[in-house]
């Protein structure tokens, strides 16, 4: 909520921005009216000598306003591109930035390597493994993690390197593989084509199992891989189970399958809305009175041409009617500036509403909104980033318009003043029914132009979209990908140029029919010009009766109303490209928002159910029991394939005197039962009477596998599961935080990063075991408020040494509070007083009691 709250408050800045900055451009072509229809009048009739002010000569200035009008046109032109420039100009330098970023760390890199090799500190041998003075330090920073380190391993040794979490040892194999900077005597090793690194992400590209399996061998070795020897593979790993899951050749996304603000208030919504409208209707007011004003001057040399009025009147009525057309062409760019930034200002608020609608759909603890959706919705992400903002944008700019154009409600409201004066004059029935008709044709042309771009845009976007989800891939593994073997590199570098390829050809393709919508929308733009300056003259030689001069005069006038009508009409030919984002971008959201609606009505069911059925039941928080499980099913959570039991008829009691230690091999069932119990997952068990009895989620801490780290100071990590339990905003005791800190071994945290200073990402600059420390100290520093009845853990110590660990577990027992951990480590026996063990093979388990806690 506070990152939209952010994003909204920016958006507001830049909507405010682009009503300022569109307020020049905007003027610009307002005053081009003044140029184009006033600077003859006031040319001729106090600038030329007075011989010369004849009514021929002003017959001759009549004559050549059409030309001087384009030539002025043209010219403003130019500043419209203002916008495009603008964009051009920063993306431009984003993009030169990033080039020399790149090349910057390529010659660092490259120098780097270059100087190891020259100075012969890394050399290659393949007989043995050999540090000598080796000294590991962070990158960028004079952090020394460890010094003088002496190693050497020959062939068929192998080396344990253990210690500490944050001593260093992932630190050493980064060295080790050339993504630090090696600061030692020297270093000798296997070449890089001849060392597979299996670091602590696993990297697991997308495809088949059995691209899988063998995506690490040689391009010659991968035909010759029979499926009985895939088969040994697996159970050689104690994973034969997942060959009764899944089928060889299935494509699966295995790093999902595998373990391991206020809402704005409505009533500033309703008066941006008043603005807006008020800020339409004063520029509409103004747009015609300006058309009139416009006429009326024109009209001016009309009338001395036809000798209707003297030199001197002429003077007279010009130096009534400018100082009044200044001020309404003032005015007209200042209140449509206001309209088109407040339009934006509107989509802001809107963007802001269904931003935070979504958000708490998406996070509804009692429906579990978020994890239902992780893996089905993935159009989610990018309507949450942008494309709801840009939905809002293109709507509204099509609504109350943008620096090019005018909206369809201010088109609509000035056609009304603009056909009432094109009617009252001579002839001006036709001149409606003529524009009218004309551009209803062109509507009807960019229409069908605008459907092979709208198709070709969303096969654009869509190949964008899956190329951008590539990139975002890569970024997450990187350190995995770069620590695979050399042909995976090859494997991913194949699999983005593929993806770059097509939305680069699919980018051609809505070019080339954007230049076909632009073509019909300009054909149609030029096609008003001959409407404006044609009719006239039809109607003028044609249709009138014994025509004179006077009358000239009046069909030329009428030329101005016929312009400002049409020109207001064919405002909407600018309308292409802005529906087609709202009809690509709408779609998307709406078809991705019903499906989440879907999602949350089905799973709603599914726990009334559970609920009505009596196979879920929440204990109060005065009951003695925690958690009891009676006939209970585990199952495997997939649509591949569904019910599929890892456990039967489960069933154990645990009181708060109690602890509980789960172990079993991976891909028993383990997190799932903890899914289970946290609802995550539905009981679905056939037994009637089955029944799953637990303590609410607000009196609960779940540790997962995957930890969860917040972007900001370590008291903001430290007080994010203080702050998620409604119990304060953030931790200030300090000599407890360093306390807590202390038993997890983390107290180091405190003098490298400070509590308050700086901001980090905390999940890229901690190994694993420190991230799930830090973890592990926000769930202790909450057990504190004496609010949590049980604590669940998933393996969330597996990256800790055994000395943390027990600090850890002893705090735990100190506490007095029940727990539930999963863990492969025995030495975790001690520390519980009951133990469930799972064996997949028969789909059973045993529960038995442990002797006393230490």
């Amino acid at each position: 909520m506070k990152l939209i709250q952010t994003v909204h408050i920016v958006n507001i800045r830049v909507a405010r921005w682009y009503g300022i900055v569109s307020l020049p451009l905007v003027l610009l072509n307002a005053i081009s009216t003044l140029v184009l229809y006033v600077f003859p009048a006031v040319f001729f009739f106090f600038l030329r000598p007075s011989h010369s002010q004849t009514p021929d000569q002003a017959t001759k200035y009549l004559g050549i306003i059409g030309f001087y009008g384009y030539l002025f046109f043209n010219l403003v032109s130019l500043i419209w591109i203002t916008e495009s420039c603008l964009i051009t100009v920063t993306m431009g330098e984003r993009l030169v930035h990033l080039k020399k970023q790149l090349i910057s760390l390529n010659e660092f890199h490259q120098h780097r390597l270059a100087h190891e090799s020259k100075s012969a500190i890394r050399r290659i041998t393949n007989d043995s493994f050999e540090l000598i003075n080796l000294r590991i330090r962070l990158p960028h920073t004079h952090t020394i993690l460890q010094s003088n380190i002496y190693l050497r391993a020959s062939r068929n040794e192998c080396v344990f390197i253990t210690g500490k979490t944050g001593c260093g040892k992932t630190s050493l194999m980064r060295v080790c593989a050339g993504l630090w900077p090696l600061d030692a005597q020297f270093i000798s090793m296997p070449a890089r084509s001849d060392l597979i690194f299996i670091p602590q992400r696993p990297y697991l590209p997308l495809g088949s199992l059995r691209f899988q399996v063998q995506f690490l061998l040689p391009k010659m070795s991968i035909s010759n891989l029979t499926d009985a020897e895939i088969d040994n593979l697996f159970k050689l790993v104690n994973m034969d189970y997942i060959l009764k899951r899944y089928d060889l050749n299935q494509v699966v996304d295995w790093s999902c399958c595998l373990s391991i603000g206020e809402q704005q208030r409505l009533s500033f919504t309703y008066a941006a809305w008043i603005c807006c409208l008020g800020f339409l209707g004063a520029y509409s007011y103004l747009n015609y009175r300006l058309a009139s004003q416009t006429g009326a001057i024109f009209s001016i040399l009309s009338d001395y041409a036809s000798s209707a009025i003297d030199l001197e009147t002429g003077r007279a009525r010009l130096q009534h009617e400018i100082p009044l057309l200044v001020l309404q062409i003032v005015g007209y760019a200042v209140f449509f500036s206001a309209q088109i930034g407040c339009g934006q200002i509107l989509g802001s608020l809107y963007t802001q509403r269904q931003l935070t609608y979504i958000s708490r759909l998406l996070l509804n603890d009692n429906d579990l909104t978020l994890y239902h959706t992780s893996n089905t919705l993935s159009q989610l992400p990018n309507i949450l980033s942008y494309e709801l903002a840009e939905y809002n944008m293109h709507l509204f700019y099509i609504l109350f318009g943008s620096i090019y154009f005018n909206g369809i409600l201010g088109v609509l409201i000035l056609c009304i003043p603009y056909t009432y004066l094109l009617g009252s004059q001579k002839g001006g029935e036709i001149s409606i029914c003529i524009i009218y008709l004309s551009q209803l044709i062109f509507t009807c042309f960019i229409l069908i132009a605008l459907v092979p771009f709208y198709r070709a845009n969303k096969q654009w976007e869509t190949s964008f979209t899956a190329l951008a989800n590539a990139q975002k891939r890569l970024d997450l593994h990187a350190e995995q990908i770069v620590l695979s073997d050399e042909n995976v590199i090859h494997i991913e570098e194949k699999y983005l140029r593929s993806q770059l390829d097509l939305s680069i050809n699919s980018q051609r393709r809505a070019g080339y029919f954007y230049g076909l919508l632009v073509g019909v929308s300009v054909l149609g733009n030029w096609a008003a010009t001959i409407i404006v300056y044609c009719i006239p003259a039809a109607i003028y030689f044609h249709l009138t009766d014994n025509p004179t001069v006077s009358q000239a005069g009046v069909v030329l006038t009428m030329s101005v109303f016929n312009g400002y009508l049409n020109g207001t009409l064919t405002m909407m030919n600018s309308y292409g490209y802005s529906l087609s984002q709202l009809w690509t971008v709408g779609l998307r959201v709406v078809r991705t928002f019903e499906e989440l609606k879907t999602t949350i009505a089905l799973h709603r069911r599914q726990r009334a159910r559970e609920l009505d059925t009596g196979k879920r039941i929440f204990f109060p928080t005065s009951t003695d029991q925690v958690l009891t499980l009676r006939n209970v099913d585990v199952c495997l959570p997939s649509k591949i394939i569904l019910q599929k039991v890892l456990i039967r008829s489960l069933s154990f009691t645990l009181n708060k005197q109690s602890t509980l230690l789960i172990s079993g091999p991976s891909g028993c069932g383990k997190s799932s039962l903890l899914r289970l119990i946290a609802g995550l997952q539905y009981n679905t068990s056939t037994s009637p009477n089955s029944c799953i009895q637990f303590l609410r989620r607000d009196s609960t801490v779940f540790l997962p596998q995957q930890l969860h780290l917040i972007d900001g100071t370590l008291r903001q990590q430290l007080s994010y599961l203080f702050e998620s339990k409604d119990l304060g905003i953030l931790v200030e005791d300090n000599v407890k935080i360093r306390d807590v800190l202390l038993i997890v071994g983390l107290e180091h945290l405190l003098d490298r990063y400070s509590l308050d200073v700086f901001e980090h990402r905390w999940s890229r600059i901690l190994s694993i075991g420190e991230q799930q420390r830090l973890m592990i100290a926000s769930a202790l520093l909450l057990l504190n408020t004496k609010t949590i009845g049980c604590l669940v853990l998933d393996e969330v110590t597996s990256g800790c040494d055994e000395e943390t660990e027990r600090r850890i577990y002893l705090f735990l027992c100190r506490m007095a509070i029940p727990y539930i951990s999963i863990s492969h480590r025995h030495s975790l026996i001690d520390y519980h007083t009951h133990q469930l063990t799972i064996d997949p093979s028969k789909q059973s388990y045993t529960f038995v009691s442990l002797r006393s806690i230490v």
